[in-house]
C-alpha cells in the first residue's frame, strides 16, 4: 500500500484536517460532512484496513497514533466529540465506534479487540423520568487504559472506565463501571470475576505440549499495574475534554499525555 496523498479514499476534506500519514487499503474511506474537524496520525503513520471513520458534524477529533498494527475501524462521530487511539492496539475484525452527543472514547496503548466488539457513548433515543419529566439517559465518554483485552462479543456503553491490565470477557455486557486494574470481567450486567490477574498477548491456539508446559507461568511484572505519581485519573482528562472548545486544542492536549506505564490505573478502593 501506497500513502495517499489525493482525496480518492476521503470525502468533504475542504474545511477539515488531516494531519500525519496515513495508508488505505482498497475498501477504507473518510467522509468529512461539517467543518473544523480534525484526523491526526501522531508519531508516524497509521495504516487503515476496511476503516469507515465518518465525522457526522463540526469540531470534532480521531487521533490514530503511530502502530505496527492496522486500523480496522467503524467509527462515527458527531459534533464536539474526539476518539483517541494509543500505539499498537490490536483489532481482529472491525472495532465498531459511536461518539454521539459530545461525548469522547479514549483508548490506550496495547490493547486487544475481539471480533464484533462495540463501544457507544450514548443511547441515541431520548429517556424521561414520568415523575419529574427530566431526561435520565444523557450520553458519557468511555475510557480505556493500556493492555486491555476486550472478548469477542463484548459490549462497552457509556460512562465506562476500564483500567490498565483489565479482562472483558467473551459477550460482557459493560454499563457505567469503574473496572480496577488487573481485574477480569463478564457476564451481563457485567461483574468482576476475578482480581490480581494478568494476560500476556501471546496466541496459544496453535500451542504443542512443550509450549503449553514452557508458558504455563510467566514471571514478568511489566503487565502489573499501581498507582504512583504519574497516574493520570480519567475523570480529570474529561473534564480538560470538555473545556477545550476547539479539536485543535483537544489534539494538542490528547497527545502530551505521556507514556508512563501507571497512567491509566485504577485501583481497587476507588
Amino acid at each position: 500500500m501506497q500513502t495517499i496523498t489525493s482525496t480518492e479514499h476521503i470525502a468533504g476534506l475542504s474545511d477539515n484536517q488531516i494531519v500525519g500519514g496515513i495508508k488505505f487499503d482498497g475498501k477504507s474511506k473518510i467522509q468529512f460532512k461539517g467543518k473544523g474537524n480534525i484526523l491526526a496520525v501522531p508519531g508516524g503513520v497509521a495504516e487503515l484496513q476496511n476503516c469507515a471513520i465518518s465525522f457526522n458534524g463540526d469540531n470534532s477529533l480521531v487521533v490514530l497514533s503511530a502502530s505496527y498494527n492496522p486500523y480496522a475501524l467503524v467509527l462515527s462521530l458527531w459534533n464536539n466529540s474526539s476518539f483517541y487511539s494509543g500505539r499498537n492496539n490490536y483489532f481482529n475484525g472491525r472495532l465498531n465506534l459511536q461518539c454521539s452527543e459530545q461525548a469522547n472514547i479514549f483508548i490506550g496503548s496495547g490493547c486487544l479487540f475481539s471480533t464484533g466488539v462495540l463501544l457507544r457513548t450514548g443511547d441515541v433515543h431520548l429517556i424521561f423520568d414520568v415523575e419529574t419529566h427530566k431526561r435520565t439517559n444523557f450520553a458519557k465518554s468511555i475510557y480505556v487504559g493500556d493492555h486491555v483485552w476486550i472478548g469477542q462479543d463484548a459490549k462497552i456503553w457509556k460512562n465506562t472506565h476500564i483500567g490498565s491490565g483489565s479482562i472483558i470477557g467473551t459477550e460482557a455486557v459493560v454499563a457505567g463501571k469503574r473496572v480496577p486494574s488487573n481485574t477480569a470481567w463478564g457476564g451481563n450486567p457485567a461483574r468482576q470475576l476475578k482480581s490480581g490477574v494478568f494476560f500476556h498477548s501471546n496466541s496459544s491456539h496453535a500451542y504443542t505440549a512443550t509450549e503449553v508446559e514452557k508458558w504455563s507461568e510467566y514471571n514478568g511484572n511489566e503487565y502489573i499495574y499501581a498507582r504512583d505519581n504519574t497516574t493520570l485519573d480519567f475523570d480529570d482528562i474529561e473534564k480538560t475534554m470538555r473545556e477545550l472548545n476547539t479539536a485543535e486544542k483537544r489534539k494538542d492536549f490528547l497527545i502530551g499525555l505521556g507514556e508512563t506505564k501507571n497512567r491509566f490505573t485504577i485501583s481497587t478502593n476507588i
